[in-house]
Order: structure tokens, then sequence, then C-alpha cells
């Protein structure tokens, strides 16, 4: 019907042609604006509209828009989307331009924002390797959208720069160890054996999607 619609459910597919949709908003009303997309790539949209009682429009036709070359944040060093779908390496949509090769983790339509990869908690994870612009000496924020299925039996590495030989020379961002609830958090470790770590208050719950930052300075 054409009375009554109480907001919309809007959908996103990336790439030329894509058909690919994930839903990325309910907006209320008829404008939308869709932030933190990568720079010049293409992508789609449609949309339904709702009524109170729930019901569907049809869906519209399809729009499509190509972001512009516009720069990155100042300072941002690497910027993985996750969203290719396929394949066996990621892009880095910063600057620094550093492909990831991806290792034991398989792609799902069921992202935060569409397609994501999914880790197993073991053997799966994605290698950037050791370039330059991962030789951070002063302060660095590292974030990421983060959806736990099970617990893992140490802790839940988000992002690490490791040295291999040591439990930890490097840095984490981290769920906690293995006892008591798990917190999110951060730990930096010049020599693995001591760890400034710093975690936060928020229980993690299942089956939920957090966005996670954790500051060093």
């Amino acid at each position: 019907d054409n009375v009554g619609v109480t907001g919309y459910l809007l959908e996103r597919s990336p790439g030329v042609g894509s058909t690919n949709f994930a839903q990325i908003a309910t907006p209320a009303a008829t404008n939308y604006s869709d932030s933190g997309l990568a720079a010049t790539n293409t992508y789609n949209y449609r949309v339904r509209a709702r009524d109170a009682a729930g019901n569907l429009s049809g869906y519209s036709g399809v729009a499509s828009a190509t972001t512009s070359n516009v720069p990155p944040p100042t300072g941002l060093v690497l910027a993985y989307g996750f969203d290719a779908g396929s394949g066996t390496t990621v892009t880095d949509a910063s600057p620094s331009a550093i492909t990831g090769s991806i290792n034991a983790a398989t792609w799902t339509t069921s992202g935060r924002y569409g397609d994501a990869l999914s880790f197993n908690g073991t053997t799966a994870y994605v290698n950037v390797g050791n370039p330059t612009p991962l030789k951070l000496t002063g302060s660095m924020t590292l974030e990421a959208w983060v959806m736990a299925t099970g617990v893992p039996a140490d802790d839940g590495q988000i992002i690490a720069k490791s040295d291999s030989t040591s439990p930890l020379v490097g840095w984490q961002l981290k769920t906690s160890p293995d006892t008591g609830v798990r917190t999110f958090g951060i730990a930096v470790s010049p020599d693995g054996s001591s760890h400034v770590q710093r975690y936060g208050t928020t229980v993690v719950a299942l089956n939920t999607w957090y966005h996670v930052a954790g500051v060093y300075n």
C-alpha cells in the first residue's frame, strides 16, 4: 500500500553489476547517507518500504554510484573491508596498498555490511607480513567489526603483530584470557613475557556484532 509507511529497508551490493545485496540500514526518512566506503568503488542500492503492520513493498529499481578517488584520512596505515566475497587475498584501501593473504578463513555473506571473512578460531588468519608502515613506534589506533560465535581456548586475537618465536613481541587487539568472562582489550609487549594490557568493561556476548577500538599512546 502507499499509506502508513513507517520506514524503509535499505540494501547494498558492492561491485559493478553485483546482485549480492545485504541490508545495511532501516531509515525512517527517504534520504540516507552511506559513509565509510572505499574510494573508486561502485555500490548498488535497492530499497523496500514497510508499514506499521510489517508489510513490505516490492523492491525498488537498483541505483548505482561510484565513490570518488578521495584520499583516506591522514595517518591511515591499513584498511581492509573484507567485502570482496571471493578470492585468496584482501585489498588494502589505505595509501599503503598492502595485500593480505587469506589462510583458512572462508567467505560469508553474513557480515556486518554485506560480505565478510569467517575465522575458525584456531588456524585461520589474514597475513599482511611485516611491511614498513606496520613498524610503528608511536601512538596507534586499532579497530575492527567483530562477531564471536564461539569462545577460543585462549586469547581471541582480532588484530596482532607478533614475533613468531615468542608468545607476543608486539601488540594485540584481542579478547581477554581464557579465565572469567570475556572482554575486549589491547596488549603491548617488548619481550614476550611482560605485558601492558588494558581491558574494556563490556562483556562479549556471542553472535553479536561489536565495533572494537583500542588505542595505544
